[in-house]
């Protein structure tokens, strides 16, 4: 799987392996074997492909068929969302009714 997607971003880009060598700081034939299934690449360079075709590892890898990555918490969300997660069982179902209160209210003003 992670042969034929590397190769498929890299055609969809109209990329040369070449261009992908040099800025992975890899040899075209890394690259070429990467693609060809000759060698499997190693988790650090798997991250840098995916991080270069802005993509994900489990698209990469064939755990999802879709290729963007989960969009992007802002500040306040990441830390409400590590509060939950660090919570107990009461403090979670506290903060999940106060998100289901605040989506009802932002639906309501959208009408």
């Amino acid at each position: 799987m992670v042969k034929q997607r590397l190769k498929s971003l890299r055609c969809a880009l109209k990329l040369t392996q070449k261009a992908v060598a040099e800025e992975l700081h890899i040899t075209r034939a890394a690259v070429s074997a990467y693609e060809n299934g000759r060698r499997t690449p190693s988790y650090d360079i798997l991250v840098h492909f995916s991080k270069y075709y802005r993509t994900t590892t489990d698209y990469l890898l064939g755990a999802t068929d879709d290729p963007e990555p989960p969009p992007q918490l802002d500040p306040l969300s990441r830390q409400i969302l590590e509060c939950y997660r660090s919570s107990g069982p009461q403090e979670q179902a506290f903060i999940y009714r106060q998100n289901m209160f605040i989506q009802e209210i932002l639906r309501f003003e959208q009408r």
